[in-house]
């Protein structure tokens, strides 16, 4: 019988699933009936409703701002709400020179306080990530909005100032403030820091020119917080000086932490990491980067990690999902591929200097920060069905692979298995026609759990040598999502998850009918899974 930790950590619940379909000696597609529903009848409405519910019609597609999901919007509105009422909770009945000391010092204590969970959720080695199974996306989402309402508090902090001292002293005694006093002067940079951070982190700024956002919001964070440090240490507030110590120092642990594993696996035995690189076939402009790493990494689906190249912007990072890896060598060093698509900034560049290369390819040196994620497994759901648009691909398959190794070896629930992957032209199933024949390999001793479908928008006559020796079936046009799915509920075995990675558009559609599925399949177990990097 579910208990409350069914309730506070649903992965519990998961597991508990896996291990009872792995272990018990029924047969596979009877032993699972149990998990077809869920143990509560208002589950399927709670998801369809709430968990993945976007705050208006549509989430990804919305425009230049990705809405939050309902249950997001609630999470942020009731931590807005606390701090808002920590900061209000004065006392009013007293004279006005009572009132905004307790203002500042209200909004200031929590504004500090703040930047705690901001510098966390915006650590790539977020503890968090895994203790609560939920992605970085989510993290950044919380982050950005948390810097938000930094930012109200900061104008609550400084007003409570300004206000009175130019009601009684004029705006000449405030300038006078501002430029010789440490005290003010240091407030006065933090908070015209940290609006410059809110403003240019607006997507559609950020989305322009992500490099340049990127430097100059790591160097706006670090004047933010030696101004805001400065600031406390001049007024002797050792609370709030406290709450910025902690942050600054979980900022430096971090970095330190990312610079010992980008030591770790890129360097050994005086070996370091390469890359190959090489433009795909057809016309959507994409390369696959194979990285040579000198050791072994462990690494599981789900995973992204984030590329350095010596011959492409040698001093940014960047993140892409891992679309496969192997192990080899009397080192057990470790190849990781990924397949990136062309869209503008490091992207273009890689693709452009790919091409101007003898032979459409080159070498370089290269580093690999990561992996990170790989939290969301799949393992106990009877019936997984993965979609994938693009590139978004590379996602997908590592799954693929997954799920028919640990089949094989009685590892994970998954009984039924379905990609459907959109793209514009046939040609691009040559991005992943050597992994699609390890895959079809490994499926011959169950060659009913996987099937291939393939969608192809760009208005071309489906060639018959597209499935050839891989079992790929390819139809013309767009997929109708919905229909899909509600075939899929009718074959459920167990619990399914629907997983989708690709444009937004292609999200959001499969969102939609996740959500009416819920309903439609009479309440069966079925849970949503989106894969983004939004920054």
């Amino acid at each position: 019988m579910p208990t409350h930790t069914d309730i506070i950590f649903p992965y519990i619940k998961r597991r508990r699933r896996q291990a009872a379909i792995i272990l018990s000696d029924a047969e596979k597609g009877q032993d699972q009936k149990r998990w077809l529903y869920p143990y509560w009848t208002w589950t399927p409405s709670l998801k369809r409703s709430w968990t993945y519910a976007p705050l208006w019609k549509k989430r990804r597609a919305s425009g230049a701002l990705p809405l939050p999901t309902r249950l997001q919007f609630v999470f942020m509105a009731s931590y807005f709400l606390l701090n808002l009422t920590y900061v209000i909770l004065v006392d009013w009945s007293g004279s006005e020179h009572h009132i905004y000391p307790q203002l500042r010092k209200r909004s200031g204590t929590i504004a500090a306080a703040n930047m705690v969970p901001l510098i966390v959720l915006a650590a790539r080695n977020n503890p968090l990530i895994r203790i609560l199974n939920i992605s970085f996306d989510t993290c950044n989402f919380v982050h950005r909005w948390i810097g938000r309402i930094m930012i109200l508090e900061s104008l609550v902090h400084m007003m409570a100032w300004i206000y009175p001292k130019v009601t009684h002293e004029g705006w000449t005694v405030v300038a006078s403030k501002i430029t010789h006093s440490k005290f003010i002067t240091t407030g006065v940079v933090g908070f015209i820091s940290l609006l410059l951070i809110v403003l240019l982190s607006l997507r559609p700024l950020r989305s322009a020119a992500y490099e340049t956002f990127k430097r100059i919001h790591i160097l706006l964070a670090l004047a933010f917080t030696g101004a805001i440090m400065a600031h406390c240490i001049v007024s002797l507030r050792p609370s709030q000086l406290a709450y910025v110590v902690t942050a600054t120092a979980l900022f430096g642990a971090e970095r330190l932490t990312r610079l010992f594993w980008l030591y770790r696996r890129n360097l050994s035995r005086g070996s370091s990491t390469w890359a190959t690189v090489e433009i795909l076939p057809g016309q959507a402009q994409a390369c696959r980067v194979t990285m040579h790493l000198p050791v072994h990494v462990n690494i599981t689906p789900g995973m992204h990690a984030y590329l350095r190249l010596k011959a492409v912007q040698p001093w940014g990072s960047h993140p892409f999902s891992i679309a496969w890896w192997e192990h080899s060598g009397f080192f057990d060093n470790t190849k990781v591929s990924f397949i990136i698509a062309a869209n503008g900034g490091f992207t273009k560049d890689l693709y452009d200097h790919a091409k101007s290369q003898p032979g459409l390819s080159f070498h370089t040196g290269a580093a690999l920060e990561g992996p990170y994620g790989g939290h969301h497994s799949l393992d106990s759901y009877g019936t997984a069905v993965l979609f994938a648009g693009g590139t978004g691909i590379a996602h997908q398959i590592a799954y693929i692979r997954h799920f028919l190794e640990g089949h094989a070896a009685k590892k994970v629930a998954t009984q039924r298995l379905v990609l459907i992957w959109v793209v514009r032209k046939t040609e691009s199933i040559e991005w992943i026609r050597p992994w699609l024949a390890k895959i079809n390999h490994m499926r011959t001793q169950h060659p009913d759990i996987l099937q291939l479908r393939l969608f192809v928008t760009g208005g071309e006559q489906i060639m018959r040598h597209v499935g050839d020796g891989i079992g790929v079936k390819a139809v013309a046009g767009r997929p109708d999502i919905e229909p899909i799915l509600e075939a899929e509920a009718l074959e459920q075995v167990g619990a399914m998850c629907v997983s989708v990675c690709g444009p937004g558009g292609l999200a959001d559609d499969v969102r939609a009918a996740v959500r009416d599925v819920q309903l439609k399949s009479g309440g069966q177990e079925i849970d949503f899974a989106e894969e983004t990097f939004g920054w």
